[in-house]
């Protein structure tokens, strides 16, 4: 990527989808539209139900909702577990999570998730309880199997793609256990004391990772966190995982975790799976009825309840679990090319510990007979959820507990081995009658020219004890006696190799007696024939340690605190940071095995001259960081393939370099890559650690923030103790050192001193003597910089080309929107009231010039057909080709630019947008008229300025994404596309060819050619439209360049990159003349409350400009006028606020007519404009002469000098209450702000004369603005002085009743 990569601060690329069904999810907000409007229906009972788990774990599913037939609700099935659909037939038994870590393999993370989501789909299971994200912090823990190991940032990328596989498939992915929950013992019981930074870099990030990839659902932990209750905990829950991590889920207890009905107001949604306790017969509930109490005496307030439901139901919707999902049938069979994804996951996750002498691996050149021992060779034992009490036997493809399968056509070691040896014609002897009896072993062994021991350790969950370990493991020692048996056989066979499945580390007394060492770890259905590949080499072996293996128990950080009696088991987290290796690093213990080994066939070689660097997107753009990237040159010296997977270990800054972020570990994980070489190949590798991980998370501003001093190191190698390359970088934040200064004296042949005393001065500068008592050049007072080097290089021929279709040039006429039309006419009805009647005509003439449609969220959407709708029509009734505008606002950036966004998605939102254009796009299509569509960035050039902030970081790349997306998408044989770049003129409009011009060369690059139209641009406070004269300096300070002359500029620019053809559309929405001052002398700082002028192609007076057009409705205000918002200014405030088209803000009357008045060039010497007949009594035409009004009624009085006397009590009251003063009232049927008002009553105009605004009798405020008061339950758009106002369905405004 030569302009950017993903700068995601938890994650790797999340790999492509690995087969052809994926299911098209709904748009966050309108899922949680149709969840809202389920809920609205719902009875107390109904909401109760669905938030209170049924039959106790005892019905159809593990967890379950009972359906509400009368809604069309089917229920809710949640299942176990991670690897693999529990307590069903036909179920694929996926490896452990520390397996999958172990590939170090995104791509093939994500097809696992993938084939898990079509398992759990096919058996009409909504939502699988995994994947288990909880880290292996002590190395005895019962269910590190499931978690992915020791590094958080392996684990996120692991996170991250597997849920992107499960959710794929329309299935709620529940993540879990969130969080602090590293250990079984005193689960239910524990108190987790854990550091909220430690939280927030070790523990939180994977779960983060996962909500990004779509989780829909999260399991609390049992376990109190810092003294509360995880279920319990609305810190937590709602601000932590609800509020900072976006999540849009549902939150659901551990089975019988609830222990209390409070939990609902603390974040919890579910309670799982509805019984105070474990039993068939348990009824009662903690929930249930108990809640239906506590919300009919309003001890919890029933908008809790409504939240939880409309959280399930959101992720139904959402997921699309109400179109075709199958029903519930667990046995279902949906398995078929599963085993082969679950092999190639078993072998790619085999780490070879060691392999002296290449004992592997196996060929019928090295060895003719090979003996296998061990009961761990074996077919599994099977027992209830993978728990054998007694004792286990056979292969130990996963642990036990609810995180198990019925663990169906496992594939034993013996067996697989077996087979595979018989295809090279080697003869295969085995003993595993009985691992005590070490000298059959031996014997058997000592006959083979290779032999196999299978030894096993196990581990699980916390409610099944097996052989003696309850959960968590007693000891690291191999079971059934495995050191003994190991022993034997290395003693009797120099060439022994030992394989081990277990849950993690175990003991090795027999490291320096064998040779080759394997862990397969706990690997599922394929446990055999991933073996077997890895074995003869059929798969390259790939498989890294995803945990430190140490020497001893005693050489861990942390191990499982056992508590006393039935008090709360304090965990103290006191290591912090330091789990895993960065706790080896700081004790200096040095491992049996690091973090991230594991051997190949193949033999690998590092280039360590390797240079690390900040990758800022190109040389010419220098404020997007990427990232510290690292070319390595990395060589396969070998004659076998193989692959080798590059690590890069960052050290942060020092404490003493930058006191705020204190100590860190010295090596932490920041980027891995697998890279695959031929024989003697050798290939470059760009590795990225993203900007992101450089930051450290600021408790005190509750962001990440950068260091701002000392230097990075990055370390690259094949393991955490396997480094080749150590390399320092400066700090980007560092104050930067002076520029060298240019030495006028070298063209004379002289040195410069530059802080010599000056002994001598001529007209080529000052000088001084040296040291060497030379001349030496001190200053050049008139100095100018040497000309710039010529070159003859020509401009390259074009490659990228314009989209030659011009929606301009094809319209016969621009679709206007009436409501728009009328709103001009109601501020010329005030002027000609007023009577302004020149100001008047002016203003008449802008409603002939069209305003687009502004796109600005997903709700916006509903807008476009209902505008196309009406189009078609303008063109049946004209036979016309009329053209209208749409401006797609909506990019997912909220979080960078909040003040200058009005959109609603976020940077996690990118997929929502997508599926928004998708939308629009078919909208488009079906449309017969031409179309300009316009995507705007919101203040990409802002967060490129800003980039040293993550979120800004983070959401540029989104967002040129996201832009490049929906250019293919509605590039459409009737559109014309064009990018807006306003923003991008922000970083100041003289000087930003450098930054401007890299970023349209990308984004044109990913388009390809004929896709684009071109390019908008407006005329803002700091520049004209045409070049002034004189010359005058903009708001801004900078030197004033026409908008004109810009447009050229830029496409100058692009052609000498070889981009030509692109047209231009300016957009004249800001203001006509520059520096216009609204009020006084303050800037009022009103967006869109300006002229635009001539939409025909060509302009005669302009050329080369498809359009000078009104590219942005009027009005929508960045604050200064309202009294709350951020930029407010109290001269700038204003009572006159009327509303243009739907969607589209406000615009402000007093500034619009003087605009109007201002707009360059001036309106003057148009035709006047004819309004249209909008349903009034009487038409109105501008050409009308309306007399100027009496002094009786420039003012509406009720003085004794008014033809009509005051009303008398004696007089009927009338409709009308203005009739009693000489005027009439308002018609219905239009639209009467009120511009006067004094004792009695409102005021307005109606065809140039005052009319009185009839009061409203049913409270609805707005009805005075000329809108309707909205439904109940609207929720609140915006508020002004007037008022809180809302959306109805259709899209227009609406007053919220007070």
């Amino acid at each position: 990527m030569r302009l950017y990569q993903k700068l995601l601060a938890i994650s790797a690329l999340v790999a492509p989808m690995v087969n052809a069904f994926e299911v098209k999810t709904r748009l966050w907000s309108e899922s949680e539209d149709l969840a809202k409007a389920f809920v609205e229906e719902m009875t107390l009972d109904e909401k109760i139900n669905m938030v209170t788990g049924s039959q106790n774990s005892f019905g159809p599913c593990v967890g379950y909702l009972e359906p509400i037939e009368r809604l069309g609700f089917k229920g809710l099935c949640l299942q176990d577990g991670p690897a693999g659909v529990r307590s069903a037939k036909h179920s694929t038994t996926f490896p452990s999570g520390l397996n999958i870590a172990s590939t170090f393999d995104p791509e093939l993370m994500k097809s696992l998730g993938v084939a898990l989501g079509e398992e759990v789909r096919a058996k009409g299971v909504n939502a699988i309880l995994g994947p288990a994200m909880n880290m292996y912090r002590s190395p005895v823990g019962g269910r590190n199997w499931e978690g992915y190991g020791e590094d958080t940032y392996l684990a996120s990328v692991a996170a991250k793609n597997v849920v992107a596989g499960i959710t794929s498939q329309g299935v709620i992915a529940t993540i879990k256990h969130f969080v602090g929950n590293e250990q079984e013992t005193k689960r239910e019981s524990s108190n987790s004391i854990i550091d909220e930074r430690v939280l927030q870099e070790v523990y939180f990030p994977p779960f983060k990772a996962a909500i990004v990839s779509g989780a829909g659902g999260a399991m609390a932990a049992y376990n109190d966190l810092n003294g509360i209750p995880c279920a319990n905990n609305t810190w937590l829950l709602n601000k932590v995982l609800k509020k900072q991590m976006l999540f849009h889920g549902f939150v659901t207890s551990d089975w019988w975790g609830v222990k209390d009905k409070y939990g609902i107001m603390n974040g919890l949604d579910l309670n799982m799976p509805g019984g105070k306790e474990w039993g068939p017969t348990v009824k009662d509930s903690y929930w249930g009825e108990e809640l239906k109490e506590a919300v009919e005496s309003g001890e919890i307030d029933e908008m809790y309840l409504d939240e939880a439901c409309i959280r399930v139901m959101t992720m139904l919707y959402k997921y699309r679990q109400f179109d075709d999902y199958p029903e519930i049938n667990l046995d279902a069979d949906a398995t078929e090319g599963h085993a082969e994804i679950v092999r190639k996951a078993a072998a790619n996750s085999v780490v070879i510990l060691k392999n002296d002498d290449d004992v592997l691996p196996i060929s019928p050149k090295k060895y003719k007979k090979i003996a296998i021992i061990g009961d761990g060779a074996l077919p599994m034992k099977l027992c209830e959820d993978n728990g054998c009490k007694d004792k286990i036997s056979g292969v130990v493809a996963l642990g036990w507990g609810s995180g198990t399968t019925n663990m169906e056509n496992i594939s034993d070691p013996l067996s697989a081995i077996t087979e595979r040896a018989e295809k090279d014609g080697i003869t295969i002897t085995s003993f595993t009658e009985d691992d005590d009896d070490t000298d059959k072993a031996a014997e058997v062994a000592a006959d083979a020219d290779l032999a196999i021991v299978v030894v096993v350790a196990d581990s699980g969950e916390g409610y099944l004890t097996v052989e003696g370990n309850s959960g968590d493991r007693k000891d690291l020692d191999l079971w059934h006696n495995g050191n003994e048996l190991v022993a034997a056989v290395a003693a009797a066979n120099k060439n022994t190799v030992v394989v081990i499945y277990s849950p993690g580390v175990v003991n090795l007394p027999f490291v320096d007696d064998v040779k080759t060492i394997l862990y397969a770890g706990m690997p599922g259905q394929e446990a055999g024939h991933g073996l077997a590949d890895i074995l003869f080499n059929d798969v390259a072996p790939t498989g890294k340690l995803p945990f430190t293996w140490g020497k001893k128990r005693e050489d861990y950080c942390c191990d499982v605190v056992k508590g006393k009696g039935n008090s709360i088991t304090q965990v103290e987290y006191s290591e912090g940071y330091y789990i895993g290796y960065k706790w080896f690093d700081k004790q200096n213990i040095k491992p049996l095995f690091p973090f991230g080994h594991g051997l190949t066939y193949a033999k690998f070689k590092i280039n360590e001259n390797a240079q690390s660097y900040w990758n800022v997107q190109t040389q010419r753009l220098v404020n997007l960081i990427n990232g510290i990237s690292t070319v390595v040159t990395i060589e396969n010296t070998s004659d076998i393939d193989g692959y080798a997977t590059l690590q890069a270990y960052l050290t942060m800054p020092s404490a003493e370099d930058d006191p705020r972020i204190g100590e860190y570990p010295e090596y932490m994980l920041k980027a891995f890559e697998k890279v695959f070489l031929k024989a003697h190949e050798k290939k470059q590798v760009n590795l990225l650690v993203p900007y992101a991980e450089t930051k450290y998370f600021n408790t005190t501003t509750n962001t990440w923030q950068e260091t701002i001093d000392g230097k990075y190191k990055v370390s690259i190698g094949l393991s955490h103790d396997d480094i080749y390359i150590r390399n320092e970088i400066e700090n980007r934040n560092k104050s930067p050192k002076p520029a060298p200064r240019y030495c006028f004296a070298l063209s004379d042949g002289y040195e410069c001193c530059f802080d010599n005393e000056v002994v001598y001065e001529d007209e080529t500068g000052k000088w001084g003597i040296n040291d060497k008592g030379e001349w030496c050049g001190v200053e050049q007072p008139r100095w100018t910089p040497p000309p710039e080097e010529t070159t003859t290089t020509k401009i390259p021929e074009p490659t990228i080309f314009g989209n030659p279709y011009n929606a301009f040039a094809e319209a016969d006429d621009f679709y206007v929107f009436p409501d728009y039309q009328k709103q001009v006419k109601s501020s010329y009805d005030q002027l000609i009231a007023e009577g302004q009647n020149d100001v008047a005509e002016i203003v008449a003439k802008v409603a002939r010039y069209p305003t687009p449609t502004w796109l600005a969220n997903t709700q916006a959407s509903k807008l476009v057909p209902k505008v196309l709708a009406q189009v078609t029509e303008q063109m049946k009734a004209t036979g016309k080709k009329i053209l209208t505008a749409f401006i797609i606002y909506n990019l997912p950036n909220r979080d960078c630019s909040a003040v200058a966004s009005r959109g609603e998605l976020g940077i996690e939102h990118l997929g929502v947008y997508k599926e928004w254009i998708d939308e629009i796009a078919g909208y488009f299509k079906a449309h017969e008229g031409p179309i300009v569509a316009i995507i705007e960035p919101d203040a990409l050039g802002n967060m490129v300025s800003n980039s040293n902030s993550e979120l800004c970081a983070e959401a540029f790349d989104t967002q040129m994404e996201a832009i490049v997306y929906a250019i293919n998408k509605l590039s459409l044989p009737n559109v014309s596309v064009y990018q807006d770049v306003a923003q991008v003129g922000w970083l100041g409009w003289t000087g930003n060819m450098n930054i401007l011009v890299p970023i349209l060369e990308q984004i044109l690059n990913k388009v390809g050619t004929g896709k684009l139209r071109g390019f908008s641009s407006n005329i803002s406070n700091n520049q004209p439209l045409v070049k002034p004269d004189p010359p005058e300096a903009t708001l801004s300070g900078n030197k004033s360049q026409s908008e004109y002359e810009y447009s050229l500029n830029v496409r100058e620019a692009l052609r000498k990159v070889g981009i030509a053809d692109m047209g231009w559309v300016v957009d004249t929405s800001r203001n006509g003349r520059t520096n216009i001052k609204t009020r006084g002398e303050n800037w009022c700082n009103i967006k869109g409350a300006g002229i635009g002028r001539r939409p025909e192609a060509n302009p005669a007076d302009l050329p080369e400009l498809d359009a000078v057009y009104w590219f942005k409705p009027p009005g929508e205000s960045d604050g200064s006028d309202r009294k709350g918002q951020w930029g407010y200014d109290p001269s700038c405030a204003s009572e006159d606020s009327l509303t243009d088209s739907p969607m589209a803000g406000q615009w402000f009357h007093k500034q619009f007519v003087e605009l109007a008045v201002n707009a360059v060039p001036s309106f003057e010497d148009e035709p006047p404009f004819e309004f249209p007949n909008f349903g009034d009594d009487t038409p109105t035409n501008t050409t009308t002469v309306i007399p100027e009004p009496s002094e009786t009624i420039v003012t509406p009085t009720n003085s004794t000098t008014t033809i009509v006397p005051e009303p008398t009590e004696t007089i009927e009251p009338v409709e009308c209450w203005a009739e009693a003063l000489g005027y009439k009232c308002c018609s219905d049927d239009g639209f009467h702000p009120v511009i006067y008002q004094d004792e009695s009553g409102d005021w307005s105009a109606d065809n140039g004369e005052w009319c009185g605004v009839i009061k409203s009798t049913d409270e609805c405020w707005s009805k005075a603005q000329g809108y309707d008061c909205c439904a109940e339950g609207t929720s609140v758009f915006l508020e002004d002085e007037s008022g809180k106002w809302g959306v109805t369905p259709n899209g227009l405004w609406c007053g919220i009743k007070n």
